[in-house]
């Protein structure tokens, strides 16, 4: 197959057939790395604009909020730091139901006038480092309410999960652990405020981002 043809089959499955060959193909030589390399940027756009799109009304209530701001320091530090932070994770962020926590944290930032640099880098962070699924296992270990209700999970992603959140700091894991066997072979349910807890660091990251 040609090599725009390549292009064009791959533009199509992801949505990019609208965009012209030449927009995305500059001296294509003998490996397709810069017209994947183009495409995936296209990709990125795309999902960004989309984004943005759904955004509009919540980036026009942050807008207002900063305009009518008295602490000029809260300003500088949402129009110079913040802001471009939660832009850029709106292009990279590959998980949709991670938006909301960005969009949570902004307001954060503005509603607290004692975060520094610092603090900000190192939430963003933990951010970045936690899917969805672990995020809502210690938002359920804050309300210590059961993890996936009425959903079961495997013991290895169950496993992945603590040991993950417990070398980043962000919970502590009992000595014991208590499964309560599910109805299909190798799964269990289990209620995680009975076996690990939170840490303050934890703690504190879930109370910035809801």
């Amino acid at each position: 197959m040609e090599s725009n043809n390549i292009v064009t089959a791959i533009k199509k499955i992801v949505g990019l057939d609208n965009y012209e060959v030449g927009e995305l193909v500059s001296e294509i030589v003998s490996d397709a790395t810069p017209v994947i390399n183009s495409i995936l940027r296209h990709i990125k756009m795309k999902r960004l604009m989309e984004r943005l799109s759904m955004l509009e009304t919540t980036i026009n209530e942050i807008n207002n909020r900063i305009n009518s701001e008295v602490n000029q320091e809260t300003v500088n530090r949402v129009q110079n730091f913040a802001f471009p932070i939660f832009l850029q994770k709106l292009l990279e962020e590959d998980e949709d139901q991670k938006i909301k926590y960005l969009v949570n944290s902004i307001h954060t930032i503005i509603n607290k006038q004692t975060l520094n640099e610092s603090h900000l880098v190192l939430i963003f962070d933990i951010l970045d480092e936690l899917r969805c699924i672990e995020i809502e296992y210690l938002i359920s270990l804050v309300e210590e309410k059961p993890f996936l209700e009425n959903e079961t999970i495997s013991r290895n992603i169950v496993k992945f999960i603590e040991i993950k959140l417990e070398r980043m700091g962000l919970i502590e894991m009992a000595d014991s652990v208590k499964f309560t066997p599910a109805p299909k072979k190798e799964t269990i349910s289990m209620v995680y405020s009975d076996k690990t807890k939170i840490t303050e660091l934890g703690r504190e990251f879930i109370s910035f981002i809801r």
